[in-house]
């Protein structure tokens, strides 16, 4: 259901919405007393008045014949208080049967899981999805002083016509807000404003301003200049492409994609961005926030990597040209009118032997070019790096029973892992620990290798622990540091070497980079680890406790 707003209590809506798995999102800001919001201005942050309140409520809409009941998942605030944002979560009680009232209880600062049931019919049997309340750490990667906190209530967002609710609908949102003291003045966006957002649902827009506005609202909050040092790339909307940092390599690995790259202009199937939006498990992006895949943004973002300016004569490889194997064999597919039942034959089955393959089909899966029927037969059978494509198309009661993002250790500990199967995971998974680690040798080791990783935790639960909680507790020497040369390139890796002239990078491609000291604007360490979070949650507690066993078997014996 839809909620009203109070005495006081202002709607908005924002141009580029953030994905939210098929849910609407209504917004409120209450300013108390006669108080206003001083947008920024770009040079200078926003200003609210103390007690300011902003409410996300989340609520899965009613069918689209209008039948059935329009169902409230969660509701988000962030209150203004002594100068500091608190985040909170209410998670509604929506498990409604006739007239029973709704009702909404604070979710602890640990954060929740639950299934949020909806009935898109009366008539029909209610359906669920899994849902993650964040926890209030989590709500803080996003909402930071990096980011300015507040992420979507800015002239950029809140200018133009909006829909602020199924009765109301705004012209001109800015001056609507001045006219109500919400703002203390209506700012004006000019249309060649690089920073200048559109929806990115209307065709009318151009295609390049419709998927950076996309990219903006969904991944921006991490990926700009001030956030993490872990951050190596940028998808703020008013960087030009070429200041993205975006034509290299990533520290996570590239899943088994050959010539990959962060983004390879006309090349969707070769871009690890791509390929990390378009999965489920481990590597997902967005890294919180989302837990279903957005078809429609996929064939958006598909549309603009491939429509990316790119000289065919001077690319890194023969691989990413517009008749690539992967866009012929799809062709012949669809041209057959094959789904995914026919899997194990013909151009289909070529496809799922490579991750990029995979990764187009799944791609025409979301467009419906391609129909979702056999999708459980290619996720059963289909390897890790090629599993989470197709995960999305499976009902949620039919996929393998992962450890998710919350394992608890015991899961895992109480269990008899099994080398060879632990080998085995160790090397079909393109991204996991072989990407930057080495058993042995250090020079080609990101970090420690795994012999010395084992020496170091020589407790298996101890060993456990710093693989669900890499950050934890991370040593001086392997603290990820973030460099912005004075041409404004990234880098992004450990130390390796530093002396009174230069600094030498060890990148997570494990490439070794010598930069003078002359060269570098900025330099700036992060208090996470280089390793990623939830590693193993792609997995099922038994494969977890084989690869451990298979990791632990290369280093020193074991103590319980």
């Amino acid at each position: 259901r839809e909620m009203q707003p109070a005495d006081g209590v202002v709607a908005y809506d924002v141009k580029s919405e953030r994905w939210t798995d098929g849910f609407r999102a209504q917004r409120f800001v209450a300013i108390p007393g006669n108080g206003s919001i001083q947008l920024g201005d770009g040079q200078q942050p926003a200003t609210y008045p103390d007690g300011t309140v902003f409410v996300k409520h989340l609520v899965r809409p009613a069918s689209a014949g209008g039948t059935g009941r329009a169902i409230p998942a969660e509701t988000q605030l962030l209150h203004y208080e002594n100068g500091r944002w608190q985040p909170y979560t209410y998670a509604w009680n929506n498990l409604v049967q006739g007239d029973e009232p709704y009702d909404a209880v604070l979710v602890d600062r640990a954060g929740a899981d639950r299934q949020v049931v909806y009935g898109l019919d009366p008539r029909q049997q209610l359906q669920s999805q899994s849902w993650h309340f964040n926890a209030e750490n989590e709500c803080r990667l996003c909402h930071n002083a990096a980011s300015g906190y507040v992420l979507g209530f800015n002239s950029h967002q809140l200018e133009g016509a909006v829909q602020r609710s199924a009765t109301q609908h705004v012209s001109d949102q800015l001056a609507t807000l001045a006219a109500e003291k919400t703002i203390t003045a209506a700012a004006r966006i000019a249309k060649d404003d690089p920073a200048r957002l559109v929806d990115p649902t209307d065709t009318t827009q151009s295609l390049d301003d419709r998927a950076r506005s996309y990219l903006h609202a969904n991944c921006s909050a991490c990926h700009h200049p001030g956030g993490n040092a872990i951050v190596s790339f940028y998808l703020r909307r008013e960087l030009p492409f070429d200041k993205l940092n975006t034509n290299k390599g990533t520290g996570i690995g590239t899943f088994g994609m050959r010539n990959a790259k962060l983004i390879v202009p006309g090349d969707p199937y070769r871009s690890v961005l791509f390929y990390r939006m378009s999965k489920l498990g481990y590597g997902r992006m967005p890294y919180i926030g989302s837990r279903v895949v957005d078809s429609q943004g996929i064939a958006l973002i598909e549309q603009w990597i491939r429509n990316l300016p790119h000289k065919s004569s001077d690319q890194d490889s023969a691989l990413v040209r517009r008749d690539s194997r992967e866009a012929r064999l799809l062709s012949q597919a669809i041209a057959g009118k094959q789904d995914l039942s026919q899997a194990s034959a013909g151009p289909m089955s070529l496809l799922l032997q490579s991750t990029e393959g995979s990764l187009a089909l799944a791609a025409a899966v979301h467009a419906g070019r391609v129909p979702s029927g056999g999708a459980q037969a290619v996720y059963k059978k289909s390897p890790g790096d090629i599993r989470g494509l197709f995960e999305t198309f499976v009902p949620e009661e039919a996929r393998r029973k992962t450890l998710g993002p919350r394992p608890q250790p015991e899961q895992i500990l109480t269990l008899d892992g099994d080398v060879a199967r632990g080998k085995l995971i160790f090397f079909s998974d393109g991204a996991r620990c072989r990407a930057c680690h080495e058993v042995d040798d250090q020079a080609k080791s990101l970090g420690t290798t795994l012999r010395q990783i084992n020496r170091k935790y020589p407790r298996q639960s101890e060993f456990l622990q710093h693989i669900l909680q890499p950050s934890l507790k991370v040593d001086e020497a392997f603290r990820a540091v973030s460099i912005v040369t004075v041409d404004g390139q990234i880098i992004t890796g450990l130390i390796s070497e530093q002396t009174d002239q230069q600094v030498v990078i060890q990148t997570a491609d494990r490439k070794r980079i010598a930069l003078p000291k002359t060269e570098i604007e900025v330099m700036r360490k992060s208090d996470k680890s280089l390793m990623p979070e939830n590693i193993l949650s792609d997995l099922t507690a038994q494969e977890a406790a084989d690869l451990l066993v298979y990791i632990r078997s290369l280093g020193a014996s074991d103590k319980p």
